[in-house]
């Protein structure tokens, strides 16, 4: 309304398919920053992962890390676990199912029946507290919040992460910068700041067998620890700021959003810009848009071959579903998912088709499922049904049909 510019800050990785999965908020969540986005004057992210997931939807982004005071990037890593025989790993985390620590103690586990004089440190609260304990087995220990974490960075040996999802990854740089080796899922800065095989192991996701023989490499050779925390702490240091560049790429990134401000126009033509980019820039809003013009396509084309022509209504709704289907292509091939690529758009055909068809099993599946086994009523059971194959639908089509790369 006042033509005010809109910055928004993204602290989350929220395209990751383990964030979409996660909770049903987060599943909200992944809708509303596809619809919000778009309209931002400027977009700060904390990572060049977040970036390179958002880019489609807003092109005025700035990468700046978390800010971390330069007064807790202490001095190498001391030697004050020499003499203990046993080698410590650990991990600082909130206990909550994104950051996968359930993964992390699986593999611990897996090490320590190999490797006995092994320990496992967990640090952090949160709701899988209790989970993770039953699990947990002996030699793993959780010692709830603290507030002297660089302490027990310098005490351990080997430093895990085994997040689902992470927008940055503070901790991290925390652990690297004591010169700690590490063992880092495949999210927020790792593989990023944190080279694989250079400055961290990183592994994907979930990845037992990965996890398992990162750290045994550690474990076993102490040299490779040694190195790899000398690599972790040379890529920590050239990746933190100080304190008075921060704020000046701060101040830079608020200056630079004010001249893009609409305050010199009309309430009108502001409304106007501001519905034009929303679909110009929203993908999920043109995708919404494209099924829904398809579906009414449908409808039309049954009632005029019914009524009007006098098909059989069964005729009829064959030929309504194959107008509509290539109806329901064209439009989210050239328009929602902007591909005008023509060489392979049989192909694309084809496996549009397929995922079409599938996405009718899925519907019939589902529905018997919450209607006839869980007992919901069918309209809701309709709702949730068509919310779900509305995303696997956009998901197959956004990787597998319409991917350009």
């Amino acid at each position: 309304k006042f033509g005010v510019p809109l910055q928004i800050q993204l602290h989350t990785d929220f395209n990751n398919k383990y964030f979409l999965l996660s909770t049903p908020l987060n599943f909200a969540r992944f809708f509303l920053a596809h619809l919000i986005l778009p309209l931002a004057d400027s977009v700060r992210v904390v990572s060049e992962r977040v970036k390179r997931s958002i880019v489609e939807l807003n092109p005025n982004i700035t990468v700046l890390p978390i800010y971390i005071e330069k007064s807790e990037i202490r001095n190498p890593k001391s030697e004050t676990n020499a003499e203990n025989k046993k080698i410590t790993i650990l991990a600082v985390a909130r206990l909550e199912k994104e950051k996968d620590l359930e993964t992390a103690i699986k593999v611990f586990k897996i090490v320590n029946r190999k490797y006995p004089n092994t320990e496992f440190i967990i640090a952090g609260e949160g709701r899988e507290r209790k989970n993770l304990e039953k699990i947990a087995g002996k030699n793993v220990k959780f010692l709830g919040w603290r507030d002297d974490i660089y302490n027990l960075y310098t005490q351990a040996d080997i430093y895990i992460s085994t997040s689902l999802f992470e927008g940055y990854g503070m901790s991290m740089v925390e652990a690297a910068s004591v010169k700690m080796p590490m063992v880092l899922s495949n999210a927020g800065i790792a593989g990023e700041v944190f080279e694989d095989g250079i400055s961290a192991l990183v592994c994907k996701p979930k990845d037992i067998n990965c996890f398992t023989s990162a750290l045994e490499k550690l474990i076993k050779d102490e040299n490779l620890r040694i190195q790899m925390g000398e690599s972790s702490y040379t890529a920590a240091m050239a990746h933190v700021i100080s304190k008075e560049m921060y704020l000046s790429r701060f101040k830079e990134m608020i200056v630079n959003t004010a001249p893009k401000s609409d305050l010199g126009r009309s309430v009108f033509v502001r409304m106007c810009r501001f519905a034009a980019l929303i679909i110009e820039r929203n993908r999920v809003l043109r995708f919404i848009l494209a099924g829904g013009t398809s579906a009414l396509s449908q409808i039309t084309v049954l009632y005029l071959f019914t009524d009007l022509l006098g098909i059989w209504y069964l005729y009829s709704s064959i030929l309504s579903f194959i107008i509509a289907l290539f109806i329901s292509f064209i439009l989210q091939k050239f328009w929602a998912f902007r591909d005008k690529a023509l060489s392979h758009a049989h192909t694309q055909f084809l496996k549009y088709t397929l995922i079409i068809f599938i996405g009718l099993l899925l519907n019939t599946t589902l529905m018997f499922l919450l209607v006839d086994m869980l007992r919901l009523w069918y309209i809701l059971a309709q709702i949730i049904t068509g919310a779900f194959i509305a995303v696997f639908n956009f998901l197959c089509y956004r990787k597998f049909i319409f991917n350009k790369s």
